[in-house]
This record gives structure tokens, C-alpha cells and sequence, in this order.
């Protein structure tokens, strides 16, 4: 058997991403013997399951972030397992192509206008040429290989389409369900890392009473909100945020086409898990994207269902929503009196009223238990309110509203259980309940709680800001056509925005890698927001050193370095899980100077208490009080060194001879030089207005497609479509788009909702003819 020469080509180039991620992994930081390992794993998987990977890679966009600890944003580990399954795919791919079925042109021209404004928006943003070999060039986002780096999310999901295409051609229920377990499981890992920021896993561990225990889960008054595991939100941003508005409606996907119990039991709690974390980012536009993308997946649903039961035995999806609406109105004001205890009796009326309504068998029976339920509830409301250490009611109006409370939403239960179908099994109620729990049972504490009351208090005044700093950003672009039409180039804004005398953020801090005389140290200048850290492994106790060597031209700097607990931001100046070194720096007259200070770790080291937040090492080229009103000091800083009594060092590449490795910088508090803010402007200052048009003609044409498909009772393509409009929404007030791991998923899954457009698309016309001129032809004698 001969081989062609295009199946050569593909292994020729399979073999070559192949041996780049070996040089890739084996030039990697951290875990290099644990990442290899799954990698193996990954790859062998690959070849007796070949569709694992549409779970694999989703799942990972959440699952796989090792940038906290190697310092890399450029070149990540998501970008090895790429190309490692780019060539699995290259490798595998069968000779012969299967049947296609036929896309709309405008599928083709929108997939192109992508491609042409990334291109030019690309070349434009390396422009003029870099030095490739520049110590700084993937040091940090002024750098325009800030450019190579936005790029990525978009190239990989192109590069990933044509095996995506395939797969959903040859085995479409497989792929669907692979995209929907590597959506949940990646829900279900920003769950966990929610908790375990919140301090829920530290009070299960170490909690003595119950409000210690559910203290941490129900609190929505603190300041901190979670970044989950992407190390972009160094910057701040909208990396979860567009994460998460990707995939709630997934989730719910997840729930609405599960069949057997565990996959029912794992996609509920997936959603419950990344609906807290949704609540608890105690973001704004998150709470948007709920409302606008929920809009799609609703009227999507209703267009489903009733296309997949012509005769009008739909369920009736519009109106048991309303009555969910309205039962979590009622519920949230019983929380606003009462707390968790009256929002508990709420729900277990409803859900109560719900079950004995949909499988009722006695009328005596009946009527009996709702009596006994309706009691109970009230009694559990009335003592939430009486005894509410917040808002105490007095028993003479506790007992009445609460048992108006329990009679609304009994009423309301008692409906939604006589519409709900009798013929799909139990999973119909199950789903209304989650629904319920899910939402009312998390929206309303984080809605009403002291936080986000606190946030939608300051709407006015966040959004003044938002638009002065949209139109700054405006102002920064060129006003030649060039520009207008294709954008000052990917990743960009950052750098204009550094550069700009008019606002440069100097009160920020800024840091840049040198080299002098075959010596690459870190040059900082002051700011109040700009630290440096490195997570580190140290035991608690035990007496360490830190030595550094510092040179500055400026007659006074402080150093402020830390040894804390925290995760990628943290809320407040204060922390009160550090151990703090204050140093006053002269000018040095351009010598180096050596500086060393002992101290104990104390109890912020390892080993006592388990799942605090991660250790960390940060350095802060501090400016503040009246250091604000001189220049900003400049300090290099070089051989930082951390070790013990017996000689261990704790810090790797402290000499920055691997440039920024295991570094990473943290700004805390000003994150409006790094992000525009907004999906649609960021899109129009970097690509122009192609890359506004292109990326508008994408979202379009999904819902389009998605509209289409729901004409045919295609459930899939509506959860896709809802989860592409939540990262939009998001988008109003953020500009998602600007973390590649999370583009990534959003052009991976519009590239899913093609290819399950092209797999359940009846066929034309041309399509029967096409096929049957390719049948083979017998002769008849």
C-alpha cells in the first residue's frame, strides 16, 4: 500500500510539534516530571480514544494553570498540551475524507474576516521588528510580544477547527458529550478553587461550631472576590468572568441532557458549584451575562422543545421559569427579614408543595402532608426572623409573614408540580428543584448580602470611571485610516497606555528586565501597586534569611518586602498572614549594594493549618505618603537569595539569568492600564473595525445557526449559543478577550456549534446529488 504524499506532510509536520513540545516541556520551570507524566497519559488515551481530547482541552483551559508558580503568561502549559494533541490529531488523521456536509458562505466569510483582522492586527502589533533576544521581550505585557500572546487563542482554536469539523462529522453524540464532560469538569475544578479561596475547605477542616463551619460559605460582605485558578487575573480583568459566562450555560446544558443518575448528580453539582463561584466574583457584568444569556437559553428551549413535540405536549418551559422568577422574588425578600433559615423553609415549601402536586395518589394523603409542610415552614420562617441577628423581627409580624411567605410559595410550588410532565421520569423535578436551590438558594444571599448591596450602591459613580477611562482609551488611538480600519495592533493597549504623559500610570510601578556585562538583573520603579512574588515552600518556625543585592540613583526608596499567605489578589492593603521588612534605600551612586535580613517564618510557614492560601514571597519598590510627590524611584535589584540555617535555599532564579521564571508581578488595586474594560472597544483600539465587524458577524451567525437548530429541537446549539452570548455580555463592562486561554474556549466552542450545525443539517439537494455521483456504478451485461 503507497502512502500519499499529503498523509506524509501531515506526519512530517505532526513529528515537528511533537518534538517542540519535548523542548518545550524539557525548557519548562516547574513540574516538568508531573507534567510529563500526564502528558504521556494524555497522549496514550489519545490513541485508543481519539475524541478525548474536545474533553480534555476544555477541561484544562480551568484545570491546567501552572503560571503562578513558573511565572510564564507567553508560552504556557496549556500551549505544550496544544501541541501535543495537534500532533496526535496531525498523526491520526484517516487518508481519505469523510462526507461533508455544506456550511453557509457566511460561515466561510465570517471565519475569514477573523483570520484577515488577526493577521494584520498581528503584524501590526510586532511592528516596529522586535529583539527577539531582548532579556525583557516575555518579561511583561508592555512588551510586543504582548501581541504573539493575545494571538493565541484565536490560532489554536483555527488550528484545533478542521479536527473539531471531523469529529462531530463522523460521531457526533460522542463529541457532544465529550465537549459537555470537559466543560462540567472544568466547572467543577473553578468550584473547588472558589472554596478553597473562600476558606470553606480550611472551616470544614478546622471549624468547632456551625458558624464556623458555613461561616466562610454564606458570607457575602467581604471584599475579596475569587479569581479561581487564572494567574491573568495578576492584572485584574475579566479572565474568570468570561470563564465563567462560558460556562454556566454549559453547565445547565450539561444538566438538561443528562440521562442516567450520576451524570444528573455531577452536571447538578457542577452547576451549583460554578454558580457560587459566579456569585461570590461579585461582579456586575457577571450578574448581566445571567440575565442576557439566560434571555438566549430560554426562548432557545422554548423553541426546542416544541419543535421536538409538534403535537403540543411540550413542557411548558416559559411559564415555569416565570413561576421560578417570581418564587425566588418571594424567597429573596424572605432572606432580606429572616436570613438563611427563612430562605430554607421557602425552598423546602416549594419543593414540597412541587412533589406532592406532580406525584400525588390520595386526596386525603395530600391535603395532609401540604397542612403538615405548610406548618413546619412557617414555623422554620417565623423563627429565622425572631431570632435573626441582624434584622430581629418581633413575633407579632414574624408569624403572619411567615405564613404569607409559606402560602406564596407553596402556591406557586403546587403550579409548577401540575405542569410538569408526568412521562420523562423523575429527572423533570429535579431539575425544576436545582433550578430552584441553584439559583434562589446562592443569587439571593450574594445579591442582598452587605458586598455586592454595596457595589450596586456605587453603580453610578464605577460607571462614571468606566466611561472617563473608556474615553481616554479612545483618545489613545490613531486617527489614520490605518488604524481606524485595522486597530494599533494586538496587545497594544497596555504599552499606549504606559506611554501616555498625559495619564501614565505612575503611582502603579513598572519593572523591566537589563542586561549589563553578561548580567541580567530587575530594574522597578516606585509604586504603590507593583509587587513581585514568588510562591514558595517554607516550614513554619524556622529561621530564615533574605539576601538581595540593590542599586538606585535616587535619593530615597523603600523597600517593602513580604512573606504572606494569599492567592492572585488580594482586597485590601492589610494582610494580616505576613511577615513584613520595611528598608529605606539611599542613592547608591551606581555601586551595588549587598543587604541581608534575618527572620522567622513564624506561624505564616508550612505546616500549620491546612488549606490556607498558597505561600508567597513578594517584593514591593514601595511608594507611598510623600515619596508620591517626588519622581518615582528607580531600584535594580539582582541575586535575591532566600535560606535557611543549614544553607536550603527557597527561591529559584533569583539572579533573573531565565528572565521573569517563577515571577510573577501582582497588581492589586489599579488594573485600568492593563484592560480596557469593554470587548467592543478593546476589539476596536487594537483590531479595528474589521476586527469589531468580524468578531459581531461571529456571535451573529452563531445565534443564527443556533436559532436555526432549535427549529429541529437541537438542544446542544442552544446551550452553545447561550454560553457564547454570556462571554458578550460579559464583555459590556470587561474585555474577556484579552485572556488567550479563555478566547480559546470561546472560538473553540463557536467552532463546536458549526460543526454540530454541519452534522444535524438536513441534507440539500446538491448534497443527495453530490453523494450519489460518488457511489460506485455496476455494469449490467
Amino acid at each position: 500500500m503507497t502512502i500519499s504524499g499529503t498523509v506524509i506532510a501531515r506526519r512530517t509536520l505532526a513529528c515537528v510539534f511533537a518534538g517542540l513540545t519535548a523542548y518545550l516541556l524539557f525548557d519548562y520551570p516547574v513540574f516538568r516530571p508531573l507534567l510529563g507524566g500526564l502528558l504521556l497519559a494524555y497522549g496514550l488515551i489519545l490513541i485508543r480514544q481519539p475524541l478525548v481530547w474536545l474533553a480534555v482541552l476544555p477541561a484544562c483551559v480551568a484545570l491546567l494553570e501552572l503560571a503562578h508558580w513558573s511565572g510564564r503568561l507567553f508560552i504556557e502549559d496549556l500551549d505544550i498540551l496544544f501541541l501535543l494533541t495537534l500532533a496526535m490529531l496531525l498523526w491520526r488523521m484517516p487518508a481519505e475524507g469523510s462526507s461533508r456536509a455544506r456550511l453557509p458562505v457566511v460561515i466561510h466569510l465570517v471565519v475569514l474576516a477573523l483570520a484577515v483582522s488577526y493577521g494584520i492586527s498581528l503584524t501590526i502589533g510586532l511592528t516596529p521588528w522586535p529583539d527577539w533576544m531582548a532579556p525583557d521581550f516575555l518579561a511583561g505585557f508592555l512588551s510586543p510580544a504582548n501581541a504573539l500572546r493575545l494571538s493565541k487563542g484565536f490560532v489554536w482554536a483555527v488550528l484545533l477547527s478542521p479536527f473539531v469539523l471531523r469529529a462531530f462529522q463522523d460521531n457526533p453524540q460522542l463529541a457532544r458529550r465529550m465537549v459537555i464532560a470537559g466543560m462540567v469538569a472544568g466547572g467543577l475544578g473553578i468550584g473547588v478553587m472558589a472554596l478553597w479561596e473562600r476558606g470553606v475547605w480550611q472551616a470544614l477542616i478546622q471549624g468547632r461550631n456551625v458558624y464556623q463551619l458555613l461561616g466562610p460559605l454564606l458570607d457575602f460582605s467581604t471584599a475579596y472576590r475569587v479569581t479561581g485558578t487564572f494567574a491573568e487575573m495578576h492584572t485584574g480583568g475579566e479572565a474568570i468572568d468570561g470563564y465563567l459566562g462560558l460556562a454556566w450555560p454549559m453547565m445547565v446544558l450539561a444538566l438538561a441532557l443528562s440521562r442516567k443518575p450520576w451524570a444528573l448528580a455531577l452536571s447538578s453539582l457542577a452547576l451549583a458549584l460554578v454558580v457560587y463561584s459566579l456569585v461570590t466574583t461579585f461582579s456586575r457584568g457577571l450578574y448581566f451575562s445571567l440575565a442576557v444569556a439566560g434571555s438566549v437559553l430560554l426562548f432557545g428551549l422554548m423553541r426546542a422543545s416544541h419543535a421536538s413535540r409538534p403535537d403540543g405536549a411540550a413542557p411548558r418551559i416559559g411559564p415555569l421559569l416565570l413561576l421560578l422568577g417570581g418564587a425566588s422574588v418571594i424567597m429573596g425578600y424572605g432572606y432580606s427579614r429572616g436570613g438563611t433559615l427563612t430562605l430554607a423553609s421557602s425552598m423546602l415549601m416549594f419543593c414540597g408543595a412541587a412533589w406532592l402536586a406532580w406525584r400525588h395518589r390520595s386526596r386525603g394523603l395530600g391535603v395532609a402532608a401540604l397542612a403538615a409542610l405548610f406548618g413546619l415552614a412557617a414555623w422554620i420562617a417565623a423563627r429565622g426572623m425572631y431570632t435573626s441577628k441582624w434584622h430581629p423581627v418581633d413575633v407579632s409580624v414574624a408569624l403572619p409573614l411567615a405564613l404569607s411567605l409559606a402560602a406564596a410559595t407553596g402556591l406557586l410550588g403546587h403550579l409548577a408540580g401540575r405542569w410538569l410532565p408526568r412521562d420523562s421520569g423523575i429527572k423533570p423535578y429535579l431539575v425544576l428543584t436545582m433550578t430552584l436551590v441553584i439559583g434562589a438558594g446562592t443569587l439571593a444571599p450574594a445579591l442582598l448580602g452587605y458586598r455586592m448591596t454595596e457595589r450596586l450602591s456605587g453603580v453610578s459613580t464605577d460607571f462614571s470611571t468606566r466611561t472617563s477611562h473608556w474615553q481616554h482609551a479612545w483618545s489613545l488611538k490613531d486617527g489614520r485610516l490605518k488604524d481606524q480600519l485595522f486597530g494599533m495592533g494586538l496587545g497594544s493597549f497596555p504599552r499606549v497606555y504606559h506611554w501616555d504623559n498625559t495619564h501614565r500610570p505612575e503611582g502603579s510601578g513598572s519593572f523591566t528586565l537589563v542586561r549589563e556585562a553578561d548580567d541580567t538583573f530587575l530594574r522597578t520603579t516606585g509604586g504603590k501597586d507593583l509587587r513581585l512574588g514568588q510562591r514558595v515552600a517554607v516550614a513554619a518556625n524556622v529561621p530564615v534569611q533574605l539576601s538581595l543585592r540593590v542599586r538606585s540613583p535616587s535619593p530615597e526608596a523603600l523597600l517593602k518586602i513580604r512573606l504572606c499567605r494569599r492567592f492572585v489578589i488580594h482586597p485590601t492593603e492589610w494582610n494580616g498572614q505576613c511577615v513584613t521588612i520595611n528598608h529605606a534605600l539611599a542613592d547608591t551612586h551606581g555601586q551595588w549594594q549587598d543587604l541581608a535580613f534575618d527572620f522567622d517564618t513564624a506561624r505564616i510557614g508550612d505546616g500549620i493549618g491546612i488549606a490556607r492560601p498558597p505561600l508567597m514571597l513578594e517584593i514591593n519598590n514601595r511608594r507611598e505618603y510623600r515619596l508620591m510627590s517626588a519622581p518615582p524611584a528607580v531600584v535594580d535589584m539582582d541575586d535575591i537569595r532566600l535560606t535557611d540555617a543549614h544553607g536550603k535555599t527557597y527561591l529559584a532564579n533569583g539572579n533573573f539569568e531565565r528572565g521573569m521564571d517563577r515571577w510573577l508581578p501582582y497588581y492589586d488595586f489599579n488594573h485600568l492600564p492593563w484592560h480596557i474594560k469593554n470587548l467592543w472597544l478593546h476589539l476596536y483600539f487594537e483590531q479595528g473595525a474589521l476586527g469589531v465587524l468580524a468578531f459581531a458577524a461571529s456571535w451573529l451567525a452563531a445565534l443564527a445557526l443556533a436559532w436555526r437548530a432549535a427549529g429541529r429541537g437541537d438542544v446542544f446549539s442552544v446551550g452553545v449559543a447561550a454560553a457564547l452570548t454570556g462571554f458578550v455580555a460579559v464583555g459590556t463592562f470587561g474585555s474577556p478577550i484579552d485572556a488567550p486561554r479563555v478566547a480559546w474556549l470561546y472560538y473553540f466552542l463557536f467552532f463546536v456549534l458549526i460543526a454540530q450545525y454541519r452534522a444535524t443539517r438536513p441534507p440539500s439537494v446538491r448534497d443527495r446529488l453530490r453523494r450519489h455521483s460518488r457511489l460506485p456504478r455496476t455494469e449490467t451485461a
